[in-house]
């Protein structure tokens, strides 16, 4: 499942986890946001009591702790290029369509805006081209971009414009891109 930035993640691809660790297993772990106790004699411990075998601040044996892990996610910037009029912007706008990523009810007035300006076909591209000049024309004319995450990933997606006119703001979204 892929989901946009900004939105809430889903509880199976959260970007924090959390994971029963023991005692020792805490002490000296590198990468941890935050601890807390689980079990009954966590309050004694944790307020610097004595736990098993009288140490004062020693956890209990068999006290676990929930630890708090952030996993790393890879970013990619992806931008795509082309000849004008390829379907650039319609292919990343059916791509984040299918991706859940805009709302049917979005593409339903887009598909209306679309044919009462005569460019039904170019609905899906503006998910995209977000501009009334870009509509209008049906070019795109600046960098479009959306961002996206995986399980593993954080992906930005750059949609370039392809009109010769357009070529030093292509160049720019080359130049951010990891992969074209």
């Amino acid at each position: 499942q892929i989901q946009a930035l900004g939105e809430e993640e889903p509880a199976e691809y959260s970007s924090e986890e959390d994971e029963d660790v023991s005692e020792e297993g805490v002490e000296g772990a590198d990468g941890l946001d935050d601890c807390e106790q689980d079990g009954e004699n966590a309050g004694a411990a944790g307020a610097g009591g004595a736990g098993a075998g009288g140490q004062a601040g020693a956890a209990p044996a068999g006290t676990r702790k929930r630890v708090r892990r952030r996993r790393k996610r890879d970013r990619l910037s992806l931008v795509v290029v082309g000849h004008v009029d390829a379907g650039k912007s319609t292919l990343l706008g059916q791509l984040l369509l299918r991706l859940g990523h805009v709302h049917q009810r979005q593409i339903t007035k887009f598909e209306r805006e679309a044919r009462d300006q005569g460019k039904a076909s170019f609905y899906l591209a503006w998910v995209m081209d977000e501009g009334t000049e870009e509509r209008a024309h049906g070019v795109t004319m600046d960098i479009g971009q959306k961002h996206i995450k995986t399980p593993t990933k954080d992906i930005t997606l750059l949609d370039a414009p392809g009109h010769q006119d357009f070529i030093p703001k292509m160049i720019s979204g080359a130049c951010q891109a990891d992969v074209a």
